[in-house]
């Protein structure tokens, strides 16, 4: 039987943490190692998560961070954590549909030329109520998907990888606070083609909180860095794909600066931030 294990990062998770790890403990196919990595919560996530730890010694482990080191940091302890096959992610307040894990193993099993798979999302509120599908332009996309990845228009969310694989790419990149996923993504769709399992399987709540609703100067730093980053994949890629992700990446910079600077009194600084940080991607040579 080949084993699977999960890594659900959690920071402030405790009002939605049972139903999560509620979640994994009721898959159809069962994970066999399951790490929660706690980024220095100040509500009852770890009060909730020990109490799981009783009841599933042989499956639950733990991780407490003694000081609040940010996303990409709080998942690579997890995952350096795992010893199984296969592992997957999710974050302590989204949860799973019962088949999900199998479905995908299923998947990857029938087509060994993808090494990883993901399967559909949706949205649901604060208190799990459907919203409505989590779809993106190039979600259900499968085989080499590094274009459509590169365009940041996919959703790719709780993949289940094989270990070897994640251990050949590397982990989330410390030095991004966010968007560290994308990145991370990037170098997924590089190094294998992926399976995409047509069923609803990840639940992704929505509650007004989180790191999306960080600042519009982190959001644009972070993005411009990811894409400076991967310009050695972009520059590989056929002349029209090439041109549609460098203004994907233009567009999505200059959105989020102008957001930073509408937060910003100080318009004239900023305004010269704008000019620069647009400029580098205009001037971005495509080759």
């Amino acid at each position: 039987m080949d084993s699977i294990g999960v890594v659900v990062p959690t920071y402030n998770c405790g009002e939605y943490i049972s139903e999560c790890l509620e979640s994994l403990l009721k898959q159809s196919y069962p994970p066999h190692q399951i790490v929660v990595c706690d980024d220095f919560s100040q509500d009852c996530t770890r009060e909730v998560v020990l109490e799981y730890k009783r009841k599933y010694p042989k499956i639950i482990e733990t991780v407490f961070n003694d000081k609040n080191y940010g996303i990409p940091q709080n998942f690579n302890g997890g995952l350096k954590r795992i010893r199984t096959k296969y592992v997957s992610i999710v974050a302590g307040d989204d949860f799973w549909h019962p088949d999900k894990l199998k479905l995908e193993l299923k998947n990857i099993k029938k087509n060994p030329e993808c090494r990883w798979a993901y399967s559909d999302s949706v949205l649901v509120d604060k208190d799990s109520n459907f919203l409505k599908p989590f779809r993106r332009e190039h979600d259900g996309a499968q085989g080499d998907i590094l274009f459509e990845v590169l365009t940041h228009k996919m959703t790719l969310r709780n993949w289940l990888i094989e270990k070897q694989l994640l251990d050949s790419i590397g982990l989330f990149d410390e030095n991004l606070f966010i968007f560290e996923d994308w990145d991370f993504k990037i170098r997924l769709a590089a190094a294998s083609h992926v399976k995409h399992v047509k069923h609803d399987s990840v639940f992704y709540r929505q509650h007004g909180e989180g790191i999306s609703h960080s600042n519009g100067k982190i959001y644009y730093e972070n993005l411009f860095n990811v894409f400076l980053k991967n310009r050695h994949l972009i520059d590989a890629l056929p002349q029209k794909k090439k041109q549609v992700v460098i203004k994907n990446q233009r567009d999505n910079i200059a959105l989020h600066i102008n957001r930073y600077m509408k937060e910003n009194c100080r318009f004239s600084i900023y305004k010269r931030l704008k000019f620069f940080m647009i400029k580098a991607v205009l001037n971005y040579q495509i080759r």
